[in-house]
């Protein structure tokens, strides 16, 4: 599916705010192979802090009157995928701290999109192919009266 230029819009500035509110991890913005944009924050290895992002319109399968896909106007999600903490004998250790946790979804959630959450098993850093449902943790509407209608 391709991606539409609010998406890639809202990348952008997801990019450039995480940029403003935090120096110590990098923010790097690319393409996932289904054309929406992906952001990767933090290194891409396991173990170290970070979150992948990926920002993309709602599947749209409305038809328009003759039966034909209809233009899209349609509500965005923004997924970020975590790795999730290790368990060890003692305590469990999550790569992100609560600081940077908050950091990650409190820039996801003032996009005003939906915002899914998705977690990664431990071991390995998150890729794309992580945010499916199985691995989908929890959801946030951006409006609690209105849901998607109110979505970006």
């Amino acid at each position: 599916m391709a991606t539409t230029k609010k998406a890639l819009a809202m990348a952008q500035r997801l990019t450039l705010e995480l940029g403003i509110r935090q120096s110590a991890l990098a923010a790097v913005q690319s393409v996932d192979t289904d054309e929406n944009p992906l952001v990767r924050l933090g290194a891409v290895a396991a173990g170290d802090p970070g979150a992948l992002f990926k920002v993309m319109p709602i599947t749209w399968t409305a038809k328009d009157i003759l039966g034909n896909a209809s233009t899209v106007f349609t509500p965005h999600v923004v997924q970020v995928c975590f790795e999730a903490p290790t368990a060890g004998a003692g305590a469990d250790v999550d790569p992100n701290t609560w600081a940077e946790k908050l950091l990650i979804l409190g820039v996801a959630v003032n996009l005003g999109a939906r915002v899914e959450v998705f977690e990664r098993a431990s071991g390995t850093a998150p890729v794309s192919t992580d945010l499916i449902t199985a691995n989908l943790k929890a959801t946030f509407e951006a409006s609690a009266q209105y849901g998607m209608s109110q979505s970006q």
